[in-house]
């Protein structure tokens, strides 16, 4: 994901969602105060976490960027995944916790839309 202008804020979240012929599973980035690096966890449709052991993300503040990168096999290695980001800015401090949702597929916050199928390369 590539931002215009990250900043720290706490807390924040990050998610990619992968489908193939139904939900796969959900990988998340989330910073916090004391610890903007971010920690990164996989979840399936109960949000219960799934083992990834491979799980990577990175988070540069410098660039703009937020990274995350899930191997295949911690979604069962399916030919093609179709993807979808999301970007959580919530307010703890209020009285009602305010949610702020962006997704770079459409104007809508909590749109659906993701990418086209994204095929696993053949091997050559």
């Amino acid at each position: 994901m590539k931002f215009e202008d990250l900043r720290r804020v706490d807390p924040e979240a990050y998610a990619a969602w992968f489908a193939h012929r139904g939900y796969l599973a959900t990988a998340f980035v989330i910073v916090r105060r004391h610890r903007w690096e971010g920690r990164s966890v996989l979840t399936d449709t109960g949000d219960d976490v799934l083992p990834c052991e491979d799980l990577r993300h990175r988070v540069s503040y410098a660039e703009d960027r937020v990274v995350l990168s899930v191997p295949r096999a911690c979604l069962g290695r399916p030919p093609w995944v179709r993807v979808g980001m999301r970007n959580f800015m919530s307010s703890l401090t209020s009285v009602d916790l305010e949610e702020v949702c962006d997704t770079p597929f459409a104007d809508t916050a909590f749109s659906r839309r993701r990418t086209p199928r994204l095929h696993h390369p053949s091997p050559s």
